[in-house]
């Protein structure tokens, strides 16, 4: 018992002892993982913690790049005002200049101050003001700007207009603050600048210009009687100074270089009259005089007294400010007005002069007019000259606030003459030598403190009496142009008999005076000066035109014709603008004889290789020279492009043209076929690779003839593009999907890139720049100096090369060849013709997304699929909803073979046991249901497009030039136009014309829809003959088949006559029916109908289609791509629904690639017994792939239908397989439910299943062997 007790206490000890070392384990384990957790914990914090500090620098970056851009966005901003500015300051002072009073210049004048004073708005509206020069004649060769902003731009958020514009064109990237100056003799009486700047104590020399101050030392003495206080007001100030000093205050310590010291001077861009009065008067209530020996010991020169005078007079500018708010103005830049006696330094001390001392001499520091006093980041040396002052001036008055008129600015003041020399200085004065001081060269401040200043551009000298000219003196001999922004003429001056081109400038849609374009032009064309660049002559007024109708008979043009003379009368600026701005304005060119589109187009001339590098070469020459001066043409174009009778090219139309710099632009050209992909796709910080694009447009249409994108809209300009240049993606194109206009615009599906396929003809270098210029990615793109270097251009002279064999009896430009093309058209044109173009220039044309030509299937359906993608749908038809298919083809046909299988069907009903009589059939009962299922098919169809809200069009189509369609239908005529346009007009039979007979007649051939009538007609009990040419029916369908067929029809019920023709038809007047004779002398009489099937025509004959381009075949029937694309853009041609719905999904879904594929598609013959194939047959397969890679697989049974039928009918089935694997590439069955097996056997071949995987189908034909 004891025994078994300790026993069990030993195993129970045991237990225990398990469970402890498992418990350990188990422990251990656990702190083994919490310590990992732990681990995992703070790493996780850490993470934690990083990304947060991440974010908040990410939202700090965000931040100050959102500032950045602001800032930046408005400084180009405002430099474009200042240009437009400057521009009309220059027109005005020409005008004032020559003191015309005629009244077309005056209200010409009025006009330009018009849009001056918009300009001040928007000035007024961005926080500037104007700054009139006082005292200086205009001088059109001063560019100058005279605009500030007058407020502090501390007080303002980053971004506003005070932060990036300080005068003129200085443009700061920081507020500025002025130095410390003083004026400093050294012992071998020569003088320099020493200044402390704001930010530090340290000494040191400083240019003037750096902080945009000016140092002027005058006399305090002339100034302090304006200044002068009571006797008892200076005590009192004396007194309280005095105390404060003995009580140890060290804002009053006597020593003013230390308070100089203690100062920060703020400086501003604002007007500081009033705040320089304020402490000139605080300082002079003082009543200090200042002695020569203190001012000897400081050795510093403080604050002067005398600077009552404010900045504007000093300098002869005069400010313009509210005077009501001048007291809350901030100080302006640093002004010191200090004195030098003895040369010393000069400081302050509280010693009084009498005021009968002499006057004191002065050192005044004058500066070199503003912006032409510095380059760039470059010093600027002042004249300082010992000279006396003048008496004070008397008080400038204050100008009115602005607005204010620029017309009391039409005789500025003459400059106050300078002070006279000073001869002689007495020993005791300031200096002992008159000669002039000079300073030594200035050290820059460090750059931190330099601020960014941008320098204006040098413009070139104008001519004498340049834009002062009238247009009386030039005579009209044709308008050669006209565009969005004005009419071009071609005029002679009458005193030299020069040719010149007259641009006149339209202002009827400017509401508020002359329109930014031709300021752009003016401005621009000024400053480019190359022989490739068409020349700006002069700018001419005149309130008649030049050879219009209120001039004399002999000074008009005997080519003006009076129609054209009527419509520039009912485009005249008095029916559109006030009188007072009813004023012509013509800029003046060098006359250049034919443009480039003109010549291209006119067919007369045929440039060589060397003649295109020439032109090319050329006109890169003008681009990298505009480049290089920073501007953008942005409207490169052949009808821009100008062509001289010696062969010299010269870009013209600088109207878009505009500075380049990196900032947003607005998109300001119109879609047109050389604009490049990243403005299609909304890129709005572009530069000079827009031209550059343009440039390779021009040189594909110089070779072709045509321009080489022709799109319709932004859209299908992409969708060309793209098909010559690839696909778009971002491995092409990095960053092309931060683009704005990336995920609507973008085209669909993927495409290679076959410019140098599609363009192949072209001389190989050619090719290879070609490629180079019209490269998707703008950065890949060269620059026109790299294109210059090019190997195709570079060893080009244009001047040796022979110039282009152009006509010199006829000036080709583009408006000449529009009137010659339209001359061609009206002289082919019928009188109908004419009669609708007349009725349609007048009537209201309806605008859809999607025109429809054709109410067949193919048509309805790709108009409610572009319906489900929200486009605007029109449909065209003239006769019943649903073509073809629905009215006279697969429907009733369809009705008709069941009606034959029935026939079929009731022949073998005694083989199935049913004992029947003989059932009678009535046509005339088909025909009724027949008719009236088509009839509701018909309402289902209008009902749907009524549902989609598709606008049903009744009538008959035909193009127009502009790609529009005339519609004419029973209750008129009306024109419609549509961005994409579908022809879906289906077919009719062929009748043919070399058949002695009757008149009418209804065709029947040996094709799929012979054997079909033939075999219907058969089975519902009609004596039926089939003719057929050859030796079997369905010749273009597989061999197999087609040979299996023909049997099957010679076994009956149809009579199958081969090789056979029809010679001769005749008719019985008396009975109505037919003899037909046969070339094989064979007669077959009482025929009751003759059908005629030998193929059907395209009904595209009265469509019109020479007038849109649309190329056709031999036939009538329309070339298309495999995408459905015609010869013409925006213009399209089915045959099939499926392609139809498929070109609906490419042009209003984006799925570029959605193409259908004509090779896997089934077809069904139904015949008796029906045929279906699909793929490719035997022998397109061995073409295909090689007789050797291909395997035929045939088999041929009996339906389990005809098991118990005396009527033995086979069926037959070929696979067509390629390859190794035997992929099945082709299937074809004739007999029973073939056309019910075919569909699923056409999902194998599309699949690309093998012939192992067909093996394990189970979609076959019950067969008994």
């Amino acid at each position: 018992m004891r025994f078994a007790s300790r026993v069990q206490s030993r195993n129970v000890l045991r237990a225990c002892h398990s469970n402890s070392a498992q418990n350990v384990q188990e422990f251990d384990a656990l702190t083994e993982k919490y310590e990992e957790l732990k681990k995992e914990n703070e790493s996780l914090i850490d993470k934690y913690k990083r990304a947060l500090a991440e974010t908040e620098n990410m939202r700090k970056r965000s931040e100050r790049l959102v500032e950045e851009a602001k800032t930046f966005a408005i400084q180009g901003f405002c430099k474009d005002l200042l240009e437009v500015a400057d521009v009309l300051d220059m027109a005005l002072k020409s005008m004032e200049k020559e003191k015309m009073k005629d009244d077309s210049l005056k209200n010409l004048y009025e006009g330009i101050n018009m849009t001056k004073s918009s300009l001040m708005k928007v000035f007024i509206k961005h926080g500037l003001v104007q700054i009139a020069p006082e005292g200086r004649k205009f001088d059109p060769n001063f560019h100058e700007a005279v605009y500030e902003v007058p407020v502090d731009q501390a007080e303002h958020p980053p971004g506003h207009v005070s932060h990036v514009l300080n005068v003129g064109y200085c443009l700061h990237t920081r507020p500025l603050r002025p130095a410390k100056v003083g004026v400093v003799n050294k012992p071998d009486n020569t003088f320099f600048l020493k200044a402390k700047t704001w930010q530090t104590d340290e000494e040191t020399v400083v240019d003037p210009m750096d902080h945009l101050f000016i140092l002027i030392i005058m006399d305090r003495d002339h100034h302090r009687h304006k200044h002068s206080k009571s006797k008892k007001s200076l005590d009192e100030n004396r007194h309280s100074r005095e105390s404060k000093h003995k009580n140890g205050s060290k804002k009053h310590s006597g020593s003013y270089k230390h308070r100089n010291e203690k100062r920060r001077h703020r400086s501003s861009s604002s007007s500081s009259l009033s705040c320089e009065e304020k402490r000139s008067r605080k300082r002079h209530s003082r009543k200090k005089k200042y002695d020569l020996a203190d001012a000897t010991t400081n050795g510093d020169i403080s604050d002067s007294a005398g600077t009552s005078q404010s900045l504007a007079s000093l300098l002869k500018i005069n400010k313009i400010k509210d005077s009501q708010d001048s007291s809350k103005q901030p100080t302006a830049h640093c002004i010191r007005t200090d004195e030098l006696k003895n040369g010393q330094d000069i400081s302050e001390d509280d010693t009084e002069h009498s005021k009968e001392d002499s006057p004191k001499k002065t050192i005044q520091a004058t500066n070199i007019p503003f912006p032409q006093s510095f380059t760039g980041q470059s010093s600027t040396w002042y004249d300082i000259t010992i000279q006396p002052l003048p008496p004070p001036p008397p008080p400038v008055p204050l100008p009115p606030p602005l607005p204010f008129s620029y017309l009391s600015c039409i005789e500025p003041p003459p400059p106050p003459p300078p002070p006279p020399p000073v001869e002689a200085i007495p020993s005791t004065g300031v200096l002992a030598s008159p000669k002039p001081l000079s300073i030594p060269a200035p050290v820059p401040p460090p750059k931190r403190f330099r601020p960014y200043v941008l320098k204006p551009r040098d413009l070139p000298k104008i001519s004498e009496g340049w834009g002062v000219g009238t247009a009386d003196k030039y005579r009209i001999i044709e308008q050669v142009g006209e565009g969005t922004y004005g009419q071009v003429y071609k005029a002679s001056e009458d005193n030299h008999c020069q040719l010149v081109a007259l641009k006149k400038v339209r202002l009827e849609n400017e509401k508020e005076g002359f329109p930014i374009t031709a300021v752009r032009e003016i401005k621009i064309l000024r400053q480019l000066d190359h022989p490739n660049i068409v020349k700006l002559l002069d700018i001419v007024t005149g309130k008649n035109a030049p050879g219009s109708a209120e001039q004399s008979p002999a000074q008009q043009s005997p080519n003006i014709r009076n129609d054209f003379i009527l419509k520039q009368k009912q485009r005249s600026y008095f029916c559109n603008l006030p009188s007072s701005v009813a004023s012509s304005f013509y800029l003046v060119f060098e006359y250049v004889d034919h443009d480039l589109m003109g010549l291209l187009d006119s067919q007369l001339v045929d440039p060589s290789e060397l003649q295109v590098a020439s032109l090319m070469k050329q006109l890169l020459l003008a681009l990298s020279y505009c480049h290089m001066r920073g501007f953008l043409h942005r409207d490169l174009k052949c009808s821009n492009i100008l062509i001289s009778k010696s062969g010299q090219l010269k870009l013209a139309d600088f109207g878009l043209a505009r500075l380049y710099q990196e900032r947003l632009y607005k998109i300001e050209k119109p879609f047109a076929e050389q604009q490049p992909p990243e403005l299609l796709l909304g890129e709005e910080r572009y530069g000079p690779w827009v031209d550059i694009w343009s440039a390779g447009c021009i040189l594909a249409e110089l070779f072709i003839k045509k321009p080489i994108f022709q799109g319709q809209t932004e859209i299908h300009q992409l969708e060309v593009i793209t098909s010559y240049c690839g696909s778009i993606l971002p491995e092409v194109w990095p960053g092309v999907t931060e683009l704005s206009g990336w995920a609507t615009m973008r085209p669909r599906g993927h495409s290679s890139r076959k410019l140098r396929e599609k363009f192949s003809f072209l001389p190989a270098q050619a090719l290879d720049l070609l490629d180079l210029l019209l490269q998707l990615d703008p950065t890949k793109r060269p620059t026109a100096s790299h294109a210059l270097n090019h190997p195709w251009l570079i060893r080009v002279e244009p001047e040796l090369v022979p110039p282009l064999k152009l006509p010199q009896d006829q000036d080709c430009h583009e408006m000449w060849s529009k009137r010659r093309r339209q001359q061609v058209r009206l002289s082919l044109a019928s009188s109908t013709s004419q009669q609708i173009e007349r009725h349609f220039n007048t009537s209201t044309m309806k605008q859809f997304d999607y025109l429809v030509i054709g109410g067949g299937s193919g048509g309805i359906a790709s108009a409610r699929r572009a319906r489900q993608f929200k486009a605007k749908v029109g449909l065209i038809e003239i006769d019943r909803l649903g073509g073809t298919c629905v009215n006279v083809g697969c429907v009733p046909k369809k009705v008709m073979y069941n009606a034959a299988c029935h026939a079929e069907f009731l022949r073998d009903h005694a083989d199935y046991g049913f004992e029947a009589p003989l059932v009678k059939f009535n046509w005339s009962k088909l025909k009724q249901t027949r008719d009236e299922y088509i009839r509701r098919l018909n309402s289902i169809y209008q009902t749907n497009l009524e549902k989609d809200e598709i606008e049903i069009i009744r009538g008959k189509a035909k193009f127009a030039e502009d790609g529009s369609v005339i519609v004419q239908g029973v209750e008129g005529q009306q024109q419609c136009k549509g961005t994409h346009t579908l022809i879906a007009v289906g077919g009719t039979p062929i009748i043919p014309n070399d058949i002695e007979g009757a008149e009418k007649v209804v065709v029947v051939g040996a094709g799929y829809i012979a054997v079909e009538l033939a075999a219907i007609l058969a089975e519902l009990g009609s004596e039926t003959y089939l003719l057929i040419r050859f030796d079997k029916v369905l010749r273009t369908f597989d061999d197999t088949l087609s040979e299996a067929l023909t049997n099957q029809l010679k076994q009956g019920p149809v009579k199958l006559m081969t090789h056979t023709k029809v010679k001769k038809v005749e008719k019985d007047n008396v009975s109505g029916k037919l003899t037909i004779y046969t070339d094989r002398n064979a007669v077959l009489e009482s025929v009751d109908q003759l059908i005629w099937a030998i193929g059907r025509k395209p009904l595209t004959t009265e469509l019109n289609l020479p007038a849109v381009r649309i190329e056709t075949t031999e036939k009538g029937y329309i070339k298309v791509d495999e995408y459905q694309n015609t010869t013409r853009n925006g213009i399209y041609a089915i045959v099939a629904i499926s392609a139809g719905r498929r070109l609906a999904h490419r042009l209003f879904n984006g799925e570029k690639d959605n193409r259908l594929l004509h090779e896997n598609i089934s077809t069904v013959v139904f015949s008796h017994p029906p045929l279906g194939t699909t793929g490719l047959t035997e022998r397109e397969a061995v073409d295909k792939f090689g007789r050797d890679n291909i395997k035929v697989y045939t088999s041929n049974f009996t339906n389990m239908y005809f098991a118990m039928t005396t009527y033995k009918e086979k069926t037959f089935m070929k696979l067509v397989c390629a390859g190794k694997d035997e992929k099945v590439v082709g299937i074809h069955i004739l007999g029973m439910g073939a056309d019910e097996m075919l569909q699923g056997f056409a999902v194998c071949v599309r699949a690309g299943l093998t012939k192992k995987q067909f093996d394990e189908l189970f979609i076959r034909p019950q067969q008994k062997s």
